[in-house]
Order: structure tokens, then C-alpha cells, then sequence
């Protein structure tokens, strides 16, 4: 694993610029900052105890180390994707799976979209939020959802408490979803959101979901 001192060195190409490591997306989701238990003993210690930052893809969800998306110290985009596959990839939680989409631990074990079964971004879903941090993470709604709430915010000043107007405006989605999932997205050992997949029954009705969902002024 390369070592990185959370400084960034000022010689690399575009570094700073988040590409993700999987799937070579440049959009950005929710960051992270990682609580490790410290008195985890050294069989539990995993590359990610280490990581600082995390960093979830807004294309695939995944949850990336910041020091690899960011590319951190210098390194190139080959190493951070090598790094990926070969030491954080295989340790993240719910590997042992191999779903590619986004990590749901539920109750049931369900984790698929209930349409069509599928563990990735399918044309099913809808809207992937993160509650605890206020954040869209994917889905057909998702470059509109992020809209809409960054002008609540910046409309509310730098006091603005968000978290009624955040779930007025996810009770927009309730009501524009056929089904949805809700429990908790893993980033790595200690970091945990609450999070909802919301879903619609056809492509179709996505598409009418975010003619709906655009016509209305955020406030």
C-alpha cells in the first residue's frame, strides 16, 4: 500500500480533481471522515482503520479513500486505481458479496432493486439519498435533487439549520417513488450513513418523475 501523509504535494497533474479509482467517474458525492475504534486489535486493523477521508462516487457509490481519488502526495491515476483493486477494494465492507452497487444492511438482507433484482444503479432507481449528509447520491434524480437543495441552502444564509427543509424535500421524492429501501451505506470500519433508495417501476415513469420533480421552485 503507498504511504501518504495527508499533505498534498503541489507537482501532481489535476490532483486534487476526484476521479474515481472504479468506475473513472468525476462527480463527486458525500465526503466522509472515518472514526476508527482504537482499541481495535491488529487483526481487526484493515487498510481502511488508516484511511482519513472517504469520498463516494456519485456514479457508482462506491466509497473511495481520499488520498486515491484525490490522488494525494503525487501519485498518478494508474496507482491509485492499483492501490484500489489490490488493498481497499477487496477489504471494504461487504466485499465478500461482490455487489457492485450500493451496500444496504437491512434487516431482511434484501439489498436489489425490488424490480428487476439489481444490486447496481439500474434504470429502476430513482434517487439514492443520504440522510446523514444530506446529500443525493445517485439515480435519475440525483443532478436535480443536489440542485434544488444547494439553492435551499444557500437561500437560508450561513445559520441555516436544513434538517426539516432536507426531509420536506425527500418527502417530495416519498411521493414520486413507486418502492424504496431504506438502511445503513458502510463507507469503511467506523463511518456509517442512514440512507433510502427510492425507485420507480419503469424507465418511463423516471423520466416523468424528474419533469415533475424540476417544475417545482426550490424556496
Amino acid at each position: 500500500m503507498t504511504e501518504h501523509s495527508g499533505e498534498r504535494g503541489p507537482d501532481s497533474a489535476n490532483e486534487g480533481h476526484f476521479i474515481c479509482p472504479e468506475c473513472l467517474s468525476e462527480r463527486p458525492g458525500s465526503t466522509s471522515l472515518p472514526s476508527p475504534d482504537p482499541e481495535a486489535s491488529s487483526e481487526e486493523r484493515t487498510p481502511w482503520f488508516f484511511v482519513q477521508q472517504t469520498i463516494r462516487c456519485g456514479a457508482c457509490s462506491m466509497s473511495i479513500p481520499a488520498h486515491l481519488a484525490e490522488r494525494w502526495d503525487g501519485i498518478t491515476l494508474d496507482e491509485a486505481q492499483e492501490e484500489w483493486r489490490t488493498t481497499f477494494r477487496p477489504t471494504r465492507w461487504g466485499a465478500e458479496e461482490e455487489d457492485q452497487g450500493v451496500e444496504l444492511a437491512q434487516d431482511s438482507g434484501d439489498e436489489r432493486c425490488p424490480y428487476c433484482q439489481s444490486t447496481d444503479d439500474c434504470r429502476h432507481l430513482l434517487l439514492l439519498v443520504d440522510k446523514t449528509f444530506q446529500s443525493g447520491q445517485g439515480g435519475h434524480l440525483f443532478e436535480a435533487f443536489n440542485k434544488r437543495w444547494h439553492a435551499i441552502c444557500d437561500a437560508g444564509g450561513d445559520d441555516f439549520d436544513g434538517s426539516d427543509a432536507f426531509e420536506d424535500l425527500i418527502e417530495e421524492v416519498y411521493d414520486l417513488a413507486d418502492d424504496w429501501v431504506v438502511g445503513d451505506c458502510e463507507g469503511g470500519p467506523g463511518a456509517s450513513s442512514a440512507v433510502v433508495a427510492f425507485y420507480v417501476a419503469s424507465g418511463e415513469l423516471n423520466t416523468q418523475a424528474l419533469e415533475q420533480f424540476r417544475s417545482k421552485v426550490a424556496k
